[in-house]
């Protein structure tokens, strides 16, 4: 998979609310460099008058704490995919009200580890979520969790699929039916595809999986989420040759930030890098022929 990138443009930013796009583009061989234009744009404007009003967007939360990704469907439902640590519940609040969302359909717990699955239960009662999907090892600690029996269950694992939409779909990698492995090696390995572009979500597995993965799958993608926020436990070369992806996403976690091996290992693959603590929230917008990626500053001080 070559990387090809289209253009790119820059808005200043102040805040939050304010906007910094930039546009790839991966069916263009070259880069142009756009005008530079300075503007205010509030979060709710920027979506009506920046990013496209079809299509997907796929949203990576910048949390002090954790993970958590929303998928606004081209069909108007909304996906939320982890939902961070405890502490960063009123980020995660403020951002989904920014957004002006009202319900979330279905909601993905990769792990049951606090930075992944700490405001589950905030979130499950404050956006009527109808469907809970987790990895299967964890059953017992989910169905402990939810007691709202009208919250549809269901546990995955290796092959399973999900639709989302009519151009959105999941492809569970893992975890398999072997659990004699530590427990962050449990968690939930996804590709998402909208239309033809693929997103890999790898949770917080190892680099034992990672081996795994690349004997059984064709794991080339389009966007990353770096696995386990970027410590140098996964993301070996080797995968992330195979994975080949235009974009690494990698999330925050108080006290850690990531791991300068990894780091080198990645830039050496040529992709596109966005730690959230020194980006911010990222956004992409996907329709049939292409992909955007989107900045948003955040006021958010991560350590």
């Amino acid at each position: 998979m070559a990387k090809k990138k289209g253009s790119m443009y820059f808005i200043a930013l102040i805040s939050m609310t304010l906007l910094l796009m930039i546009s790839i583009g991966h069916n263009q061989s070259t880069v142009l460099m756009g005008s530079q234009d300075s503007k205010k744009v509030n979060l709710n404007q920027s979506f009506q008058r920046r990013i496209p009003d079809t299509g997907t967007k796929v949203h990576f939360i910048q949390l002090t704490n954790g993970e958590a990704s929303l998928i606004q469907l081209e069909n108007g439902e909304n996906v939320l995919i982890d939902t961070g640590g405890h502490s960063s519940y009123t980020e995660l609040l403020t951002y989904l009200e920014a957004l002006r969302v009202q319900e979330i359909k279905h909601l993905i717990l990769t792990n049951m580890k606090d930075e992944h699955s700490g405001n589950a239960q905030e979130i499950m009662k404050q956006y009527h979520v109808a469907n809970v999907y987790y990895a299967y090892p964890f059953d017992s600690s989910v169905q402990e969790m939810v007691k709202d029996e009208s919250v549809k269950l269901t546990a995955l694992s290796r092959n399973d699929e999900l639709t989302l939409s009519s151009n959105g779909k999941l492809k569970i990698l893992h975890p398999s039916d072997q659990l004699s492995r530590s427990p962050q090696d449990h968690s939930l390995v996804f590709q998402l595809s909208l239309w033809d572009h693929i997103f890999l979500f790898t949770s917080s597995i190892t680099d034992q999986v990672e081996k795994e993965l690349r004997a059984l799958y064709n794991v080339r993608s389009h966007i990353l989420k770096v696995s386990d926020f970027g410590s140098n436990q996964a993301s070996h070369a080797d995968f992330l040759e195979e994975v080949d992806a235009h974009v690494a996403i990698i999330f925050h976690r108080p006290g850690f930030y990531l791991d300068a091996d990894v780091l080198e290992r990645l830039e050496e693959t040529w992709m596109d890098i966005y730690p959230l603590k020194k980006h911010g929230h990222i956004i992409i917008s996907c329709d049939e022929d292409d992909y955007e990626l989107f900045v948003v500053e955040s006021e958010n001080e991560l350590k």
